[in-house]
């Protein structure tokens, strides 16, 4: 057996196919291989345009910029510092889910406060190494002033090739929502 990613419908997905008995020429593998490629710089793949989000921000005011954003996540950050991040998941699971009122509980009470990055000048495949290590989907870009500049998600790692196994050890510590 193997694993494929492949884009279906707009959504990055995992295929697991077989390989027992078909010729290694005939087989497709999705993800490109590292000879003769080009290594990227993770500033050439992040999204560039990130703003903080102060702490002191409720939850339903992050919870409508993230709608209106298209986001699942936030850098939270306190004079001109990353300081967090709060993900879709953090304000269900820490806020919504403990009985927290989404109009009086604040950002900095339901963040994620260990904070995993990359700098904007590294290669892709350490991005792709730290989220399999922390087992995340997105990551804040600094630059070696430790200043936000970015945020680098799997899916944009997933376009040069570099997602190598990192989707796979994410995926791994999630529950079948079908189960």
């Amino acid at each position: 057996m193997a694993w494929n990613i492949a884009l279906t419908g707009g959504v990055w997905r995992k295929e697991m196919h077989r390989t027992r008995g078909v010729p290694a020429e005939t087989r497709r593998n999705v993800l490109p291989d590292n000879e003769g490629r080009t290594e990227m710089n993770i500033h050439d793949l992040m999204t560039k345009d990130v703003e903080l989000i102060d702490p002191g921000t409720t939850l339903r005011e992050a919870a409508v910029r993230m709608r209106d954003q298209d986001i699942g996540a936030l850098p939270v950050g306190e004079n001109d510092r990353l300081v967090g991040m709060v993900t879709d998941r953090d304000i269900v699971t820490r806020g919504v889910a403990s009985d927290r009122p989404p109009g009086d509980c604040t950002v900095g009470e339901v963040m994620s406060d260990g904070i995993y990055y990359c700098f904007e000048d590294e290669d892709a495949h350490r991005a792709n190494d730290v989220m399999a290590e922390h087992k995340v989907r997105r990551l804040p870009v600094l630059n070696r002033d430790k200043r936000l500049v970015g945020i680098v998600a799997m899916a944009d790692l997933a376009r040069d090739g570099a997602v190598e196994d990192a989707l796979r050890k994410v995926s791994e510590s999630m529950p079948d929502p079908r189960a």
